[in-house]
């Protein structure tokens, strides 16, 4: 008789022990059921809350909804070689001239005069080509307008920048050269392009050693531009 009572007194123990585990496994639960309920109901229109998203989604459904924004393109230019070049002139180099026929109204770069003028602050990514060549033999007999140069095989290009900010005296930026040999008849192509940091009404130019060698005949041999990084 004594384990008979032994075993029933521990079932109900064992009832009770069961019954305390439901009850706090279904306390533990009622908070996440209601963190559930509420995300399903703030998400049935299948959006997140915009006060609730990262910064740069915010502001990305934030144009979404706006009705009149306009995209603005970032300052670009790209310009062809002009057909007419300046002559040397002794001890300096002389700049190149472009046509501005490939500009419109989204290059906020403005040309003139062989000069672009960048409309704002940043970092812009600069490049110019420069094709030389010597088609009849005859080249050997034009002088560079490298002051007091003794070498006349080698042609220089580079780029220079004048800020207002600095006064107008012309700043290296970058710079290439090759030797065209002893060779009669030749052609090279100088290619230049590198990121430069401009302030707003920089100017931008190119100088070659001598523009009587440059091709001028097509926009895809020489060519100028830059653009907002």
């Amino acid at each position: 008789m004594e384990v008979h009572h032994r075993t029933r007194a521990e079932l109900r123990q064992m009832r009770c022990l069961v019954g305390l585990c439901l009850f706090v496994t279904l306390l533990l639960s009622l908070p996440v059921l209601y963190l559930l309920k509420r995300s399903a109901g703030q998400n049935l229109d299948g959006e997140v809350p915009t006060g609730k998203m990262p910064e740069a989604q915010r502001l990305g459904a934030h144009d979404r909804n706006c009705s009149d924004c306009t995209s603005r393109k970032k300052a670009r230019a790209h310009l062809a070689v002009a057909h007419e070049q300046s002559k040397c002139t002794s001890g300096s180099f002389p700049i190149l001239y472009w046509r501005n026929d490939r500009l419109d109204e989204g290059d906020t770069i403005t040309y003139s005069d062989g000069y672009l003028t960048v409309p704002e602050e940043g970092d812009y990514f600069v490049y110019a080509q420069v094709s030389f060549f010597c088609p009849d033999g005859k080249c050997e007999e034009m002088k560079n307008c490298m002051p007091n140069r003794k070498d006349k095989t080698t042609v220089i290009q580079f780029i220079s920048k004048i800020s207002p900010y600095y006064g107008s005296i012309p700043q290296l930026q970058l710079t290439t050269s090759t030797s065209i040999g002893e060779k009669e008849k030749w052609k090279k192509t100088l290619y230049l392009g590198g990121i430069i940091d401009l302030r707003k009404n920089d100017k931008l130019m190119v100088n070659v050693s001598n523009p009587m060698l440059v091709d001028i005949s097509s926009p895809a041999m020489t060519f100028f531009g830059a653009f907002l990084i």
